[in-house]
């Protein structure tokens, strides 16, 4: 469940999923995320529009996300919050073409964080 700052609020979270065992490429994908996010939006994650959530799937109380976003490996998800709900999510499946191009990587993940910040 998403923590949303009011009930008008505009947010938008960030999450990595992954699971107990974690590979070379699942901590890669968690730190080239985690990089263009906090390089690109430091305002907007200072004042709580961005939320970075990093999640293990094999809790418990994590597992229901495998089925709202219907992850089947290691995950990048946008979702967009608004009024306390949730009304879009993407999964940032492109992650896994850009491993070997952190450059890449970064400029997809900030292009894709950029396109749900923005509010009409």
């Amino acid at each position: 469940t998403a923590v949303v700052a009011s009930d008008s609020a505009h947010q938008v979270i960030a999450y990595y999923f992954h699971g107990t065992r974690r590979c070379s490429n699942c901590i890669k994908i968690e730190s080239y995320t985690k990089k263009a996010i906090d390089s690109g939006f430091g305002a907007a994650l200072k004042d709580g529009d961005l939320v970075w959530r990093v999640l293990n799937t094999d809790e418990d109380s994590n597992r229901h996300y495998i089925d709202d976003y219907q992850l089947y490996t290691k995950s990048v998800i946008l979702t967009e919050w608004h009024g306390g709900k949730q009304i879009r999510w993407k999964n940032l499946d492109k992650v896994w073409d850009y491993l070997d191009d952190e450059k890449a990587f970064k400029k997809y993940v900030r292009d894709e964080v950029g396109l749900f910040l923005k509010v009409d």
